[in-house]
């Protein structure tokens, strides 16, 4: 590694710690699908989203508010329909029932999705499936 950018990484460590908390959920989010566990990286995935761009927000109504007026996350939604329209090795009808979904409903899905992770209740087989 070049002596400038080790510089340049020290000199803007400061004014970029505000992505210290997002990345870090990212950073295990990767991890996680890495390993074969898709509920730890869901949720740190849906963390990292949620830290950047719905902070302090908790009630999914608003959460979804905040995610849905945000362009970058709209766009987000909308270009990861095409990756998974020819994925083979997915539940093909799960698979069709969210590419089925308008941008605005698989988003909201989303953020039912994660509340319905935390608040999983043995009298609901199969919600972690």
């Amino acid at each position: 590694m070049s002596y400038d950018l080790v510089v340049r990484a020290m000199a803007s460590a400061k004014a970029a710690a505000h992505y210290e908390i997002p990345l870090g959920f990212l950073r295990r989010g990767t991890r996680a699908i890495y390993n074969g566990q898709y509920i730890e990286a869901y949720y740190n995935l849906f963390f990292f989203l949620e830290t950047l761009f719905a902070p302090g927000f908790s009630d999914p109504k608003r959460v979804k508010e905040r995610l849905w007026a945000t362009k970058v996350v709209k766009d987000a939604v909308a270009q990861s329909r095409a990756p998974f329209s020819n994925e083979s090795r997915l539940n093909a009808s799960k698979r069709d029932k969210l590419l089925g979904m308008t941008d605005e409903q698989l988003l909201f899905h989303l953020v039912d999705l994660r509340g319905n992770l935390h608040h999983h209740a043995l009298g609901r087989p199969g919600i972690w499936h």
